[in-house]
């Protein structure tokens, strides 16, 4: 951990006057709410603001205050999750379009919760067609049918009222909230997902973040973290970039017009992973799916899933 690299930033300027920033980053100590944060006090101080008269200050002490780290503790990493040979991901990017959203929502509007999220909706729609993508692959019989399945959300923990972190602290601050989906539930309608996601979100509050602070907090982690340690091909993962282009980046040339946030190449390992980012002032969302390219074949030519989700052709095709 000491001697990797924990960050990199590599600046690229096109023929054509375009400019491409790319950076590389240890999720171990940063999330993307810090990165945008360090390129928006970055695209501040280019702007010719004096540091003296306006300090830009960025708090890299704060969280390891509430969450003291353990030296004695090492992360046990990826490296417990077995992958077959023949496991290839793929990356592919879907647009929901406002209307499509708008569409999604009533569907999934119930009487306890009428007016879901477009994180839950299109998070949900994407993890139950994976569900029966997976099981079409592995023919789900037997065993492989009685796995449970796991949706988790990355929620940011600088929310005012979970914690005492402002929005300028630097780490990776994020929980996950984590709902779940038995084998003999599957084929329930899509609100029954949405408000097992929306009542898994709202347990994310204050009390339950008392758990994780001070000296024993770590504990409190490690006793979720076996899901995530042992449970990949189980479990579906998501994180909202809403508003990262507009949270003030602009090196003086205008924001960002387009961010990409995958590789083109994700290891054996990085698979169930989706990505959502607002593309405009409806609610339209751009989606990057990370999947097992087999599932990703058969999600992509579902009917259920294209009525709602529209595929981009160019970057990660």
């Amino acid at each position: 951990m000491t001697e990797a690299v924990q960050a990199a930033v590599q600046l690229n300027v096109f023929e054509c006057d375009g400019i491409a920033i790319g950076t590389s980053f240890s999720h171990k100590v940063m999330d993307a709410y810090s990165i945008g944060c360090i390129f928006k006090y970055w695209a501040t101080i280019f702007n010719s603001v004096d540091p003296v008269k306006e300090p830009i200050l960025l708090d890299f002490t704060t969280a390891s205050s509430l969450f003291p780290p353990r030296e004695e503790v090492q992360y046990a990493g990826d490296g417990h999750i077995a992958h077959s040979e023949g496991d290839i991901s793929s990356v592919k990017r879907f647009v929901f379009n406002t209307s499509a959203v708008k569409s999604l929502k009533a569907k999934a509007a119930s009487d306890s919760l009428p007016n879901p999220s477009r994180v839950e909706v299109i998070s949900v729609l994407v993890w139950k067609r994976t569900l029966a993508a997976s099981d079409k692959v592995n023919n789900a019989t037997g065993e492989e049918k009685q796995r449970t399945s796991y949706l988790t959300h990355a929620i940011n923990i600088r929310k005012p009222g979970l914690t005492p972190l402002s929005a300028a602290c630097i780490g990776c601050l994020a929980l996950a909230s984590v709902a779940s989906c038995g084998s003999d539930e599957r084929e329930n309608e899509i609100g029954w997902y949405v408000d097992r996601v929306h009542e898994s979100i709202l347990k994310i509050n204050k009390e339950h973040m008392s758990r994780f602070r001070g000296e024993e907090g770590l504990e409190a982690i490690w006793e979720g973290a076996e899901l995530f340690l042992y449970g990949r091909e189980s479990l579906f993962t998501c994180s909202s970039l809403f508003k990262l282009r507009e949270n003030g980046i602009d090196f003086g040339w205008g924001k960002p017009i387009w961010i990409c946030p995958w590789s083109e190449s994700p290891s054996p390992r990085e698979r169930n992973y989706l990505i959502l980012m607002d593309i405009d002032a409806g609610e339209a969302v751009e989606v990057w799916l990370v999947l097992e390219k087999q599932e990703m074949t058969i999600l992509e030519s579902g009917q259920e899933f294209l009525t709602y989700a529209t595929p981009i052709t160019g970057i990660y095709t």
